[in-house]
């Protein structure tokens, strides 16, 4: 018996909606925390302080939750206030900060 339920259009749809807005949500408030002023990047750009371009630093933050997820996909989480959905939508933040990061740097 397949453990995974049939997934219809609409509901992928809403469901990729609500993880947007998830995300968003998150997006906003850790942006807050970490780089407040008007430059949110900022806090990636630092990297260049240790001569680590701020791509291949966001890089090592997408590895670091890929690493996370796969943990978590073989054993329970030690910290319980770090669910695997926690870790996927950091990991999708993740890769939409490098995607503004490069979008900063005028590449289309």
């Amino acid at each position: 018996m397949d453990i995974y339920q049939e997934v219809s259009k609409e509901q992928l749809l809403e469901l990729f909606d609500l993880f947007n807005e998830q995300n968003r949500g998150i997006l906003e408030r850790k942006g807050n925390d970490y780089s407040g002023g008007n430059d949110r990047l900022r806090n990636f750009k630092a990297s260049k302080i240790v001569k680590v371009k701020p791509e291949y630093g966001i890089l090592v933050r997408i590895i670091d939750k890929i690493t996370r997820i796969s943990e978590l996909l073989e054993h329970d989480a030690m910290v319980k206030t770090e669910s695997i959905e926690d870790t996927i939508s950091d990991m999708s933040n993740y890769i939409f900060l490098l995607y503004a990061l490069i979008k900063s740097k005028g590449n289309k």
